[in-house]
């Protein structure tokens, strides 16, 4: 993420020695001068996210710990860290000091941390809470009241939920074959998010609109099971093979009711068996950078608002691209976008990209992940921001 800046990269590996050569310079007190490696169109989307936050370095020196307590915990934003009590509840107080401290209404936000989702829910009813996140594991906003429906708020966060292939492992090397599979689900069934026929989510901004909105009407493929099942057909005779094979699919644990239902659309689609292996996460991890898999889970959130987040990742040199496939006109999609100032221009050669990245279907799109919150009728300005973190800033009651 800090590869961004001059020298970044060749500091981080031991190449270049001296940090005054990388390319960030504090002019004075209030000034920050950076020096990019190439043109990035994104950059202040890059520097709004988590690599790029501020620390205060005599804060950090004295205490290696001081992000763990809010007596030691020293930020920047609107509100400070008053109170925090692991697992029960954090409580935050308007900071005085903030640019624009008169725009701030919360003079406190009281954030509890509940485990019961009956309690939760009997607290939200009663008046006790003024916000409330459902999810699937808390509160399941189907199964809610009339009257508590109507303080409901969707949110889209930029999260896909996706399966990657080896693309160095034969039959999986055929992109017939990969196609096939990925028109084989029926996403509408699996009951998750919104279903998914590209890589770049919901909420990622574009030149104008968002990404998606700008994209072409026509989806780059649709759900076909006769279709898939001539693909298949031809993909395996070019493979030579008579059959399909032995293969497996590896995902870690909470994701067993996504996997069961793929692989038992696979073998009704498409008469193909596929073996569904629970993993650790790390173990998962590891097997996916090491080209240790067949078919894998995989889900990707945005570092930063801008298409580039997702894919800038299947590119030949991203050390994320645990497919092993690479392109050529892919690369110079992204390369021509990389170096252009147009945002419209920019636009194009993403939409191109992506096109390619799923016509290849080197990834299967599901599901684009989607958030609810309950939010009394009176709070106004609290919202989930594109990568779902939830925002107090702009936050008023009413």
């Amino acid at each position: 993420m800090l590869y961004y800046l001059a020298g970044g990269e060749t500091y981080h590996n031991g190449t270049l020695k001296n940090a005054s050569k990388v390319g960030v310079q504090a002019v004075n007190d209030t000034t920050l001068k950076v020096t990019l490696r190439s043109r990035t169109s994104y950059f202040l989307q890059l520097a709004a996210s988590r690599a790029y936050l501020p620390v205060n370095p005599s804060v950090v020196k004295s205490n290696k710990n001081w992000a763990r307590s809010a007596k030691s915990f020293v930020g920047n934003g609107p509100f400070t860290l008053t109170k925090w009590v692991p697992d029960q509840e954090i409580v935050l107080s308007k900071n005085k000091l903030y640019p624009e401290a008169k725009k701030i209404h919360f003079d406190r936000i009281k954030m509890g941390i509940l485990n019961d989702p009956d309690q939760e829910l009997a607290m939200y009813k009663q008046g006790q809470l003024d916000w409330s996140g459902p999810s699937e594991t808390n509160i399941n906003v189907f199964k809610l009241n009339k009257a508590t429906k109507k303080d409901v708020h969707a949110y889209n966060p930029a999260s896909t939920y996706y399966y990657v292939f080896n693309v160095t492992k034969p039959p999986f090397d055929n992109v017939n074959i990969r196609r096939a599979l990925g028109m084989a689900i029926s996403r509408e069934m699996l009951t998750h998010g919104t279903p998914a026929y590209a890589f770049v989510p919901p909420g990622i901004r574009g030149a104008g609109k968002t990404f998606r909105e700008e994209a072409s009407r026509a989806p780059y493929f649709t759900e076909d099971t006769d279709k898939a099942q001539e693909l298949l057909k031809k993909g395996l005779q070019e493979e030579g093979l008579s059959a399909f094979p032995e293969t497996k699919l590896i995902f870690n644990e909470g994701h067993e009711y996504i996997s069961s239902a793929v692989t038992s659309m696979w073998a009704n689609n498409l008469g193909i068996d596929v073996y569904a292996e629970v993993q650790p996460w790390e173990e998962l991890l590891n097997n996916r950078m090491a080209l240790n898999f067949e078919i894998a889970r995989a889900g990707w959130s945005a570092d930063y608002n801008d298409p580039a987040s997702f894919l800038e990742m299947y590119t030949s040199w991203s050390t994320d691209n645990d497919s092993s496939w690479h392109n050529a006109e892919y690369d110079s999609y992204i390369r021509q976008a990389q170096q252009t100032g147009d945002d419209a221009l920019r636009m194009k050669l993403y939409h191109q990209a992506e096109r390619l990245l799923i016509d290849q279907m080197v990834i299967i799109p599901v599901h684009y992940f989607k958030e609810f919150t309950l939010q009394k009728p009176y709070v106004h300005g609290v919202y989930k921001d594109y990568s779902g973190s939830l925002v107090y800033r702009d936050g008023y009651f009413k």
